[in-house]
C-alpha cells in the first residue's frame, strides 16, 4: 500500500512539475514587446538624421526607457552628438539639444568645421551673413556665396552661448545652389567663412 501511495505521490508530483515547466516556456514565448526607434546605418557625429537614416525594432517591454523614441518621424533632422553604430536604439542623450533648423522656402541647410584662426578670432555670430570661399591646392580663392548663421556649435556639437567656449563648427543656410557648391567643395577644398563688411 505505501508502495502504491508512494508512486501515486511520484506521478503527481511529475505532472505538477511538467506543468509548472510549460506554463515557464509559455510565458516566455508570450513577452510583451515594444517598438522603438533604431539607426538603420552607421552614422558620424553632426550628421543630420533623415527618415532613411532610422527604423523600427522590437524589444522586451522590461528593457523599455522613457528616453526612447517609438516614431521615427519626430527625429527628422535631428543632429547626432556622438558617432553611432547600426542597430543601436536612439535616446534623448545622443541628440543635440535645441539642434533643428528649419530653412526658409528655397533655402537649404548644411554645416560647417571652422579652421583654427577662425575658431581664435571669434568672429561668428548667430544671425549674421557671412561668405564662404574655398581654397583650392593653387592656393586660389573660390566665392561659394552667401549664407546665414543659424546655430554656432562647439566641438562636442552644444550650442555656444557666449565666449567660454570656442567655436567649432557653424549650421548655415542659405540658397540650394550655395550650399550645394558648399556641400561639393567641403572634401577637396579647404572651407573659411568670412565676414563681411557693411554695404
Amino acid at each position: 500500500m505505501k508502495k502504491i501511495i508512494l508512486l501515486v505521490t511520484l506521478v503527481v508530483c511529475g505532472i505538477f512539475l511538467t506543468w509548472i515547466e510549460v506554463n515557464a516556456i509559455k510565458s516566455e514565448q508570450e513577452v510583451e514587446m515594444r517598438e522603438v526607434v533604431a539607426f538603420n546605418r552607421n552614422l558620424e557625429a553632426g550628421s543630420r538624421l533623415s527618415i532613411e537614416d532610422l527604423h523600427r525594432i522590437e524589444i522586451p517591454i522590461q528593457l523599455y526607457n522613457s528616453s526612447y523614441f517609438e516614431d521615427p518621424v519626430t527625429l527628422v533632422d535631428q543632429v547626432l552628438k556622438i558617432n553611432i553604430s547600426k542597430d543601436v536604439i536612439v535616446s534623448n542623450g545622443m541628440l543635440m539639444k535645441n539642434a533643428y533648423y528649419s530653412p526658409d522656402e528655397g533655402n537649404a541647410i548644411t554645416t560647417l568645421k571652422l579652421s583654427p584662426e577662425e575658431m581664435m578670432c571669434g568672429i561668428i555670430e548667430n544671425g549674421e551673413f557671412v561668405t564662404v570661399m574655398s581654397v583650392d591646392e593653387q592656393q586660389q580663392l573660390i566665392r561659394l556665396g552667401d549664407v546665414s548663421v543659424k546655430g554656432v556649435l562647439s566641438q562636442s556639437l552644444e550650442p555656444v552661448d557666449g565666449t567660454d567656449t570656442i567655436p567649432s563648427y557653424v549650421v548655415v543656410e542659405g540658397p540650394i545652389r550655395v550650399v550645394e557648391s558648399i556641400i561639393k567643395s567641403r572634401n577637396n577644398y579647404r572651407m573659411e567663412v568670412i565676414r563681411k563688411s557693411p554695404e
